[in-house]
This record gives C-alpha cells, sequence and structure tokens, in this order.
C-alpha cells in the first residue's frame, strides 16, 4: 500500500498553547526569526521589536477582515457590465493585562516612547487619557506556537489604541482591550520589500529545544518560548 501524499506532514501542525504580541520600535524594524524568539532569553527578540507586555489568555489575538463586497451592474440588455470590488480592512484585536509604562502609551498615549506628547508622568507613574483616540503607527507581530513549533502574522504598519476603557471584573484579571488596523507600507518600507498590510510567517522545525516548563520539546522540534 502507498504511503500518505507528501503533503500530509505532521511536522506541519501546530497546536497552539501560547503567545504575545511585539512592537517594532520603528517602521523599518528588521523582521526577525521567528523560530528562534524565547520569551526567557530578550535577545532573541533583536534590537528592533520589544513585548507590548503580558496579554490575557481568556481574550486571544484575533484578526478580521471588512469589506472585500463584489458588485455587479447590470443593463437592460445584458449582465454584468461592470464588476467591482470594495476595498478591504484589515483589523486585529487583543487584551492587554500586564500594566506596564509602554502598554499605558501604547493603549493612551499615542506613542511607546517617553518623549512623545508628555502624556506619562514617570514620578507619579499617571498616563493622562485624551478626551480623543489617540493611535500609534508601528509594525506589529502575533507570534503563537507550541509543541517547539512558532508561526506568526507580520504587520509592516498598523495603528494601534485602546478599544475604549479597561474592564474590571471581580476574580479576574484586569485588561485594556486593543485594536489595531494594518495599513498600506510606508515608501520607505516598499522599498525594503514590504509590499503588503499583512503576512504570515510559517513554522520551522530546527531541532530540539527546551519546550516552555523546562522539559525537552522531543526529537525534531523547534525553539519555543
Amino acid at each position: 500500500m502507498a504511503g500518505l501524499h507528501a503533503k500530509y506532514d505532521a511536522t506541519t501542525v501546530v497546536p497552539v498553547n501560547y503567545g504575545t504580541v511585539l512592537v517594532g520600535k520603528k517602521l523599518t524594524a528588521a523582521i526577525p526569526d521567528v523560530s528562534k524568539i524565547n520569551l526567557k532569553d530578550a535577545d532573541t527578540f533583536g534590537t528592533d521589536w520589544t513585548p507590548v507586555g503580558l496579554t490575557s489568555k481568556e481574550t486571544l489575538p484575533a484578526l478580521s477582515v471588512e469589506g472585500g463586497e463584489t458588485k455587479t451592474l447590470d443593463t437592460w440588455e445584458l449582465s454584468s457590465v461592470d464588476v467591482s470590488t470594495t476595498a478591504q480592512v484589515l483589523s486585529f484585536s487583543f487584551s492587554v493585562v500586564g500594566l506596564t509604562k509602554e502598554a499605558l502609551q501604547a493603549a493612551y498615549g499615542g506613542n511607546i516612547s517617553d518623549t512623545v506628547n508628555n502624556t506619562y508622568d514617570a514620578a507619579k507613574k499617571l498616563q493622562w487619557i485624551s478626551s480623543e483616540i489617540v493611535t500609534v503607527e508601528a509594525p506589529v507581530i502575533i507570534l503563537a506556537g507550541g509543541s517547539g513549533k512558532q508561526f506568526a502574522y507580520f504587520i509592516p504598519r498598523a495603528k494601534l489604541s485602546a478599544d475604549g476603557f479597561g474592564e474590571i471584573s471581580d476574580g479576574q484579571l484586569y485588561s485594556i482591550k486593543m485594536k489595531g488596523t494594518a495599513l498600506a507600507p510606508s515608501p520607505e518600507q516598499s522599498k525594503a520589500g514590504y509590499n503588503h498590510p499583512i503576512g504570515f510567517i510559517h513554522p520551522e522545525a530546527k531541532g530540539q529545544a527546551a519546550a516552555p516548563g523546562g522539559a525537552p520539546a522531543g526529537p525534531g522540534a523547534g525553539p519555543v518560548l
């Protein structure tokens, strides 16, 4: 009996049991090697990326598409004389539960640095919240993985802000819901080869690594968080 087709490869399946969200420090941030990112080793993120903070396991990152509807125009005599498709809007959301200065700046301050807008008072540990929606414009990576394999969505240029105020629930982690929209790459990014609003970085197993709990991940497993 012949074996399964080569494309039925179980090593390409990724059970998701952890993840994180990274924000680029500049629009031309180099794409990191996702297979080598390890949360226990800050050096594996590269100098261009920083975690937005701890994120909620109850409200996992979600991506969605709006628009893209097809409209057909007919005449009395002929059908489909004109067919057009509306533009698509690619958006995403996740919830931050780690209340760091950087997370609050991304949510409400419009920037992840101390020097813009003066919205964060370090002495008072106070983040001012504007009456208007203030957004961060930065590259975003949504990373997830399990069993020694990791994949990621890469958004070269995203508009990011809080989606309202945080949620207070008794017995639950306080969380701030974040929302983002994928924008067209900037001219500078296009020159660097970033020609689409979103990309998918697929997993590659690259030898044995340690599992999140510290135990070996097993033969053939790649680096994990």
